[in-house]
Protein backbone atom coordinates (compact mmCIF):
# COMPACT_ATOMS: atom_id res chain seq x y z
CA UNK A 1 0.00 0.00 0.00
CA UNK A 2 0.98 3.58 -0.85
CA UNK A 3 -0.07 6.65 1.52
CA UNK A 4 -0.35 9.69 -0.72
CA UNK A 5 -0.92 13.33 0.31
CA UNK A 6 -2.58 15.52 -2.50
CA UNK A 7 -1.81 19.19 -1.45
CA UNK A 8 -3.09 22.28 -3.22
CA UNK A 9 -0.49 25.12 -3.71
CA UNK A 10 -0.53 28.03 -1.10
CA UNK A 11 -2.41 31.28 -1.85
CA UNK A 12 -1.01 32.91 -5.29
CA UNK A 13 -1.36 35.78 -7.76
CA UNK A 14 -4.46 34.24 -9.54
CA UNK A 15 -5.76 33.72 -6.03
CA UNK A 16 -6.28 37.02 -4.95
CA UNK A 17 -5.99 38.76 -8.59
CA UNK A 18 -9.50 36.84 -9.52
CA UNK A 19 -7.53 35.54 -12.74
CA UNK A 20 -7.79 32.38 -14.31
CA UNK A 21 -3.85 31.04 -13.62
CA UNK A 22 -3.89 27.62 -15.58
CA UNK A 23 -0.70 26.77 -16.45
CA UNK A 24 0.13 30.69 -16.46
CA UNK A 25 2.92 30.66 -14.01
CA UNK A 26 2.85 33.15 -10.91
CA UNK A 27 4.12 33.58 -7.71
CA UNK A 28 3.02 33.05 -4.00
CA UNK A 29 1.39 35.57 -2.54
CA UNK A 30 3.05 37.30 1.36
CA UNK A 31 -0.18 35.63 2.87
CA UNK A 32 0.85 31.97 0.78
CA UNK A 33 3.82 32.41 2.16
CA UNK A 34 2.62 32.33 5.40
CA UNK A 35 0.53 29.17 4.35
CA UNK A 36 3.42 27.50 3.62
CA UNK A 37 5.12 27.59 7.26
CA UNK A 38 1.45 26.04 8.42
CA UNK A 39 1.57 23.15 6.34
CA UNK A 40 5.41 22.25 7.67
CA UNK A 41 4.21 22.60 10.73
CA UNK A 42 1.24 19.92 9.74
CA UNK A 43 3.97 17.77 8.32
CA UNK A 44 5.88 18.16 10.39
CA UNK A 45 5.78 14.71 12.66
CA UNK A 46 4.64 13.21 8.87
CA UNK A 47 7.31 11.08 7.59
CA UNK A 48 7.62 11.33 3.90
CA UNK A 49 9.36 9.44 1.49
CA UNK A 50 9.18 11.82 -1.51
CA UNK A 51 8.01 15.05 -2.42
CA UNK A 52 6.32 15.71 -5.92
CA UNK A 53 5.15 18.58 -7.70
CA UNK A 54 3.74 20.42 -10.52
CA UNK A 55 6.33 22.14 -12.42
CA UNK A 56 4.97 25.67 -12.28
CA UNK A 57 6.69 27.90 -9.91
CA UNK A 58 3.69 28.28 -7.01
CA UNK A 59 3.49 24.69 -6.65
CA UNK A 60 7.45 24.38 -6.41
CA UNK A 61 7.57 27.00 -3.79
CA UNK A 62 4.75 25.39 -1.52
CA UNK A 63 6.58 22.52 -1.48
CA UNK A 64 9.46 24.17 0.45
CA UNK A 65 6.77 23.03 3.65
CA UNK A 66 7.86 19.53 2.84
CA UNK A 67 11.19 19.48 1.20
CA UNK A 68 12.88 22.50 3.39
CA UNK A 69 12.65 20.80 6.99
CA UNK A 70 12.66 16.75 5.98
CA UNK A 71 16.05 17.46 3.31
CA UNK A 72 14.05 16.49 0.71
CA UNK A 73 14.69 17.21 -3.53
CA UNK A 74 11.71 18.09 -5.55
CA UNK A 75 10.83 16.08 -8.06
CA UNK A 76 8.89 18.16 -10.85
CA UNK A 77 6.63 16.51 -12.69
CA UNK A 78 4.31 18.69 -16.02
CA UNK A 79 1.81 15.89 -15.27
CA UNK A 80 0.48 17.26 -12.26
CA UNK A 81 0.29 21.10 -13.87
CA UNK A 82 -3.10 22.76 -13.78
CA UNK A 83 -5.69 22.50 -16.24
CA UNK A 84 -4.71 23.81 -19.25
CA UNK A 85 -7.37 26.77 -19.89
CA UNK A 86 -6.54 27.66 -23.56
CA UNK A 87 -7.78 30.86 -24.24
CA UNK A 88 -8.75 31.28 -20.83
CA UNK A 89 -5.38 31.68 -19.83
CA UNK A 90 -4.42 34.75 -17.29
CA UNK A 91 -7.93 36.32 -18.07
CA UNK A 92 -9.83 37.94 -15.37
CA UNK A 93 -12.33 35.95 -13.97
CA UNK A 94 -14.72 38.93 -14.14
CA UNK A 95 -13.93 38.95 -18.11
CA UNK A 96 -14.91 35.07 -18.46
CA UNK A 97 -17.85 35.48 -16.33
CA UNK A 98 -18.93 38.50 -18.10
CA UNK A 99 -17.82 37.18 -21.81
CA UNK A 100 -18.31 33.73 -22.20
CA UNK A 101 -20.67 33.34 -18.28
CA UNK A 102 -22.34 29.81 -19.70
CA UNK A 103 -19.04 27.86 -20.10
CA UNK A 104 -17.59 29.34 -16.79
CA UNK A 105 -21.02 28.35 -14.97
CA UNK A 106 -20.52 24.94 -16.47
CA UNK A 107 -17.14 24.39 -15.57
CA UNK A 108 -18.54 25.97 -11.73
CA UNK A 109 -21.14 23.19 -11.67
CA UNK A 110 -19.31 20.11 -13.27
CA UNK A 111 -16.04 20.94 -14.93
CA UNK A 112 -16.39 16.65 -17.21
CA UNK A 113 -18.41 18.73 -19.84
CA UNK A 114 -16.52 21.99 -20.73
CA UNK A 115 -13.65 22.29 -23.28
CA UNK A 116 -11.89 25.62 -23.66
CA UNK A 117 -10.70 26.01 -27.00
CA UNK A 118 -6.93 25.62 -26.77
CA UNK A 119 -7.30 23.39 -23.74
CA UNK A 120 -7.58 20.43 -22.03
CA UNK A 121 -10.32 18.57 -21.58
CA UNK A 122 -11.22 16.54 -18.68
CA UNK A 123 -10.11 13.16 -19.59
CA UNK A 124 -6.85 14.62 -21.30
CA UNK A 125 -5.49 16.27 -17.69
CA UNK A 126 -7.35 13.82 -15.14
CA UNK A 127 -5.52 11.28 -17.77
CA UNK A 128 -2.20 12.80 -17.61
CA UNK A 129 -2.37 13.28 -13.62
CA UNK A 130 -3.90 9.66 -12.67
CA UNK A 131 -1.38 7.55 -14.91
CA UNK A 132 1.73 9.36 -13.26
CA UNK A 133 0.58 8.95 -9.58
CA UNK A 134 0.08 5.56 -10.51
CA UNK A 135 2.68 5.12 -11.61
CA UNK A 136 4.50 6.41 -8.96
CA UNK A 137 2.11 4.94 -6.16
CA UNK A 138 3.81 1.55 -7.75
CA UNK A 139 7.44 2.65 -7.69
CA UNK A 140 6.76 4.01 -3.98
CA UNK A 141 4.32 0.85 -2.61
CA UNK A 142 4.93 0.55 0.54
CA UNK A 143 6.42 4.40 1.42
CA UNK A 144 4.02 7.78 1.69
CA UNK A 145 4.65 10.54 -0.93
CA UNK A 146 3.53 13.74 -1.28
CA UNK A 147 2.00 15.50 -4.84
CA UNK A 148 1.88 19.58 -4.60
CA UNK A 149 -0.64 20.59 -7.65
CA UNK A 150 -3.60 22.71 -8.39
CA UNK A 151 -7.18 23.67 -7.88
CA UNK A 152 -8.95 22.65 -10.72
CA UNK A 153 -6.69 19.45 -11.38
CA UNK A 154 -7.02 18.12 -7.91
CA UNK A 155 -10.83 18.58 -8.21
CA UNK A 156 -11.05 16.80 -11.46
CA UNK A 157 -8.55 13.82 -10.03
CA UNK A 158 -10.90 13.61 -7.28
CA UNK A 159 -14.04 13.74 -9.14
CA UNK A 160 -12.79 11.09 -11.46
CA UNK A 161 -11.82 8.92 -8.48
CA UNK A 162 -14.30 8.67 -5.98
CA UNK A 163 -17.38 10.59 -6.58
CA UNK A 164 -17.97 10.40 -10.20
CA UNK A 165 -21.56 10.59 -11.29
CA UNK A 166 -22.32 9.95 -7.28
CA UNK A 167 -24.26 12.99 -6.45
CA UNK A 168 -22.16 16.02 -7.49
CA UNK A 169 -18.69 17.40 -7.81
CA UNK A 170 -15.57 17.71 -5.65
CA UNK A 171 -15.93 21.55 -4.43
CA UNK A 172 -12.30 22.97 -5.02
CA UNK A 173 -10.04 22.63 -1.65
CA UNK A 174 -8.73 26.06 -0.22
CA UNK A 175 -5.09 26.46 -0.75
CA UNK A 176 -2.97 24.29 0.94
CA UNK A 177 -6.34 22.01 1.50
CA UNK A 178 -4.62 18.35 2.20
CA UNK A 179 -6.07 15.03 1.01
CA UNK A 180 -5.04 11.74 1.87
CA UNK A 181 -5.36 9.20 -0.22
CA UNK A 182 -4.14 5.24 -0.39
CA UNK A 183 -3.14 2.99 -3.37
CA UNK A 184 -3.40 -0.57 -2.84
CA UNK A 185 -4.22 -3.63 -5.35
CA UNK A 186 -4.87 -1.36 -8.19
CA UNK A 187 -7.16 0.90 -6.62
CA UNK A 188 -7.39 4.00 -4.73
CA UNK A 189 -9.43 4.90 -1.60
CA UNK A 190 -9.63 7.94 0.80
CA UNK A 191 -8.83 8.84 3.73
CA UNK A 192 -10.03 12.56 3.73
CA UNK A 193 -10.35 15.22 1.00
CA UNK A 194 -9.47 18.88 0.75
CA UNK A 195 -8.80 19.37 4.98
CA UNK A 196 -7.41 22.84 5.32
CA UNK A 197 -7.63 22.46 9.06
CA UNK A 198 -4.08 23.15 10.09
CA UNK A 199 -4.93 27.06 8.75
CA UNK A 200 -6.01 29.84 11.25
CA UNK A 201 -9.36 31.27 9.59
CA UNK A 202 -7.45 34.50 9.49
CA UNK A 203 -5.05 32.93 6.98
CA UNK A 204 -7.44 30.74 5.33
CA UNK A 205 -7.92 32.12 1.39
CA UNK A 206 -11.48 31.37 1.47
CA UNK A 207 -11.94 32.20 4.68
CA UNK A 208 -10.41 35.50 4.33
CA UNK A 209 -12.62 35.98 1.59
CA UNK A 210 -15.30 34.67 2.37
CA UNK A 211 -15.04 32.91 -0.50
CA UNK A 212 -17.78 30.23 -2.02
CA UNK A 213 -18.34 29.31 -5.63
CA UNK A 214 -21.65 30.85 -5.87
CA UNK A 215 -22.90 33.50 -6.79
CA UNK A 216 -21.94 36.50 -4.18
CA UNK A 217 -18.27 35.86 -5.26
CA UNK A 218 -19.11 36.23 -8.78
CA UNK A 219 -20.76 40.13 -8.27
CA UNK A 220 -16.82 40.64 -7.35
CA UNK A 221 -15.06 39.76 -10.16
CA UNK A 222 -13.82 42.69 -12.76
CA UNK A 223 -12.85 43.04 -15.98
CA UNK A 224 -10.87 45.66 -18.10
CA UNK A 225 -11.02 47.38 -21.30
CA UNK A 226 -8.96 50.61 -22.78
CA UNK A 227 -10.25 54.08 -21.41
CA UNK A 228 -9.55 54.96 -24.69
CA UNK A 229 -10.45 58.48 -25.43
CA UNK A 230 -12.73 58.99 -22.93
CA UNK A 231 -10.36 59.80 -20.15
CA UNK A 232 -13.49 61.51 -17.45
CA UNK A 233 -13.42 58.66 -15.07
CA UNK A 234 -9.51 58.75 -14.50
CA UNK A 235 -9.60 62.47 -14.04
CA UNK A 236 -12.14 61.89 -11.35
CA UNK A 237 -10.39 59.41 -9.74
CA UNK A 238 -7.43 60.98 -9.85
CA UNK A 239 -8.67 64.75 -8.72
CA UNK A 240 -10.57 62.66 -6.08
CA UNK A 241 -7.30 61.34 -4.70
CA UNK A 242 -5.55 64.05 -4.85
CA UNK A 243 -8.10 66.37 -2.75
CA UNK A 244 -8.56 63.15 -0.06
CA UNK A 245 -4.40 63.49 0.91
CA UNK A 246 -3.50 66.93 0.26
CA UNK A 247 -7.19 68.47 0.91
CA UNK A 248 -6.84 71.12 -2.13
CA UNK A 249 -5.82 71.64 -5.27
CA UNK A 250 -2.28 73.22 -5.34
CA UNK A 251 0.15 71.75 -7.59
CA UNK A 252 -2.30 69.23 -8.44
CA UNK A 253 -0.95 68.77 -12.47
CA UNK A 254 -3.99 67.14 -13.60
CA UNK A 255 -3.67 68.29 -17.23
CA UNK A 256 -0.19 66.98 -17.62
CA UNK A 257 -1.76 63.74 -16.12
CA UNK A 258 -4.51 64.17 -18.71
CA UNK A 259 -1.49 64.12 -21.66
CA UNK A 260 0.28 61.77 -20.77
CA UNK A 261 -2.82 59.55 -20.52
CA UNK A 262 -3.79 60.57 -23.85
CA UNK A 263 -0.63 58.88 -25.60
CA UNK A 264 -0.45 56.23 -23.41
CA UNK A 265 -1.15 52.75 -25.38
CA UNK A 266 -4.67 51.66 -24.77
CA UNK A 267 -3.17 48.33 -22.78
CA UNK A 268 -1.71 50.50 -20.17
CA UNK A 269 -4.46 53.26 -19.68
CA UNK A 270 -8.05 50.79 -19.10
CA UNK A 271 -10.85 51.09 -16.69
CA UNK A 272 -12.07 48.14 -14.79
CA UNK A 273 -16.18 47.05 -14.79
CA UNK A 274 -17.75 45.13 -12.03
CA UNK A 275 -21.29 44.39 -13.35
CA UNK A 276 -21.47 46.43 -16.31
CA UNK A 277 -20.67 49.35 -14.11
CA UNK A 278 -17.18 51.66 -13.89
CA UNK A 279 -15.36 50.15 -10.81
CA UNK A 280 -11.95 51.50 -11.20
CA UNK A 281 -8.73 52.51 -13.47
CA UNK A 282 -5.44 51.69 -14.25
CA UNK A 283 -2.76 54.03 -15.67
CA UNK A 284 0.66 52.60 -16.80
CA UNK A 285 4.13 53.54 -18.06
CA UNK A 286 6.41 50.86 -20.30
CA UNK A 287 8.62 49.22 -18.16
CA UNK A 288 6.66 47.98 -15.14
CA UNK A 289 6.18 51.81 -13.67
CA UNK A 290 2.34 52.06 -12.24
CA UNK A 291 1.64 55.60 -12.63
CA UNK A 292 -1.90 56.16 -10.71
CA UNK A 293 -4.33 53.29 -9.76
CA UNK A 294 -8.22 53.28 -7.62
CA UNK A 295 -11.20 52.16 -7.11
CA UNK A 296 -14.68 54.36 -7.37
CA UNK A 297 -15.73 55.45 -4.02
CA UNK A 298 -18.34 52.76 -3.27
CA UNK A 299 -16.03 49.70 -3.76
CA UNK A 300 -13.42 50.92 -1.34
CA UNK A 301 -12.69 48.59 1.98
CA UNK A 302 -14.18 45.64 0.03
CA UNK A 303 -10.18 43.72 -1.28
CA UNK A 304 -10.90 44.53 -4.62
CA UNK A 305 -7.76 46.95 -5.36
CA UNK A 306 -5.85 43.70 -5.81
CA UNK A 307 -8.12 42.90 -9.21
CA UNK A 308 -6.22 46.42 -10.69
CA UNK A 309 -2.84 45.15 -9.24
CA UNK A 310 -3.49 41.46 -10.67
CA UNK A 311 -4.16 43.81 -14.21
CA UNK A 312 -0.68 45.64 -13.91
CA UNK A 313 1.25 42.34 -13.11
CA UNK A 314 -0.37 40.34 -15.52
CA UNK A 315 0.74 43.42 -18.56
CA UNK A 316 4.84 43.80 -16.86
CA UNK A 317 5.20 40.16 -16.84
CA UNK A 318 3.84 39.80 -20.36
CA UNK A 319 6.41 42.95 -21.24
CA UNK A 320 9.42 41.10 -20.15
CA UNK A 321 9.61 43.49 -16.70
CA UNK A 322 10.87 41.75 -13.04
CA UNK A 323 9.59 44.13 -10.97
CA UNK A 324 6.74 46.75 -10.62
CA UNK A 325 7.60 50.06 -9.01
CA UNK A 326 5.39 52.81 -7.89
CA UNK A 327 5.23 56.32 -5.80
CA UNK A 328 3.05 56.72 -3.05
CA UNK A 329 1.94 60.03 -0.15
CA UNK A 330 3.94 59.14 2.99
CA UNK A 331 0.11 60.95 3.37
CA UNK A 332 -1.83 58.48 2.16
CA UNK A 333 -1.55 55.52 4.99
CA UNK A 334 -4.15 53.17 3.38
CA UNK A 335 -2.46 53.18 -0.02
CA UNK A 336 0.64 52.40 1.71
CA UNK A 337 -1.10 49.53 3.64
CA UNK A 338 -2.37 48.03 0.26
CA UNK A 339 1.01 48.32 -1.52
CA UNK A 340 2.70 46.31 1.65
CA UNK A 341 0.08 43.67 2.06
CA UNK A 342 0.56 42.55 -1.26
CA UNK A 343 4.32 42.37 -1.44
CA UNK A 344 5.83 45.68 -2.04
CA UNK A 345 8.75 47.19 -0.44
CA UNK A 346 10.06 50.71 0.31
CA UNK A 347 12.82 51.89 -1.91
CA UNK A 348 13.47 55.27 -1.28
CA UNK A 349 11.74 58.58 -2.37
CA UNK A 350 11.08 60.14 -5.00
CA UNK A 351 10.33 64.29 -6.12
CA UNK A 352 6.71 64.03 -6.04
CA UNK A 353 4.31 67.97 -7.33
CA UNK A 354 3.62 68.96 -4.16
CA UNK A 355 6.47 66.49 -1.86
CA UNK A 356 8.38 63.72 -1.97
CA UNK A 357 7.42 60.69 -2.87
CA UNK A 358 7.89 57.42 -0.96
CA UNK A 359 9.23 55.01 -4.17
CA UNK A 360 8.21 51.31 -3.88
CA UNK A 361 8.86 48.40 -5.77
CA UNK A 362 7.17 45.11 -6.22
CA UNK A 363 8.85 41.63 -7.55
CA UNK A 364 7.80 39.32 -9.78
CA UNK A 365 10.54 37.48 -11.66
CA UNK A 366 8.89 33.72 -11.12
CA UNK A 367 12.69 32.47 -12.36
CA UNK A 368 14.33 33.77 -9.20
CA UNK A 369 11.49 32.42 -6.93
CA UNK A 370 12.01 30.42 -3.45
CA UNK A 371 11.91 26.72 -4.62
CA UNK A 372 13.76 23.47 -3.34
CA UNK A 373 16.46 21.66 -4.61
CA UNK A 374 15.26 20.31 -8.28
CA UNK A 375 14.81 16.69 -9.36
CA UNK A 376 13.84 16.38 -12.85
CA UNK A 377 12.02 13.19 -13.72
Amino acid sequence: MTDIYLIRHAEAEGNIYRRNHGQYDSLLTPLGREQVGYLEKRFENIRIDACFSSDLTRACMTAQAICRPKDLPLHRCPEFREVNFGVWEDKPFGYIDHFDKEAMDQFRLDPRTLHVPGGETFPEYTGRFIGKMTALAKEYDGKTIAIFSHGAALRGVLMELFRYGEGGPVPVCDNTGVSHIFYEDGAYRADYINDNSHLPRELSTFGRLGEILGEEILKKNMWFEPAGGDLSLLLDLYRETWDSIYGNEAHLQLSAVESFAAVTPPEYCQNAFLQGEPAGVILMRRGGRIVFLALTEPLRGQRLGSQLLGQAVSRFRAEGCKRITLAVSKRNERALAFYRKYGFREIGQTPGAAEPLIEMALDIDVKNADVPPISEI
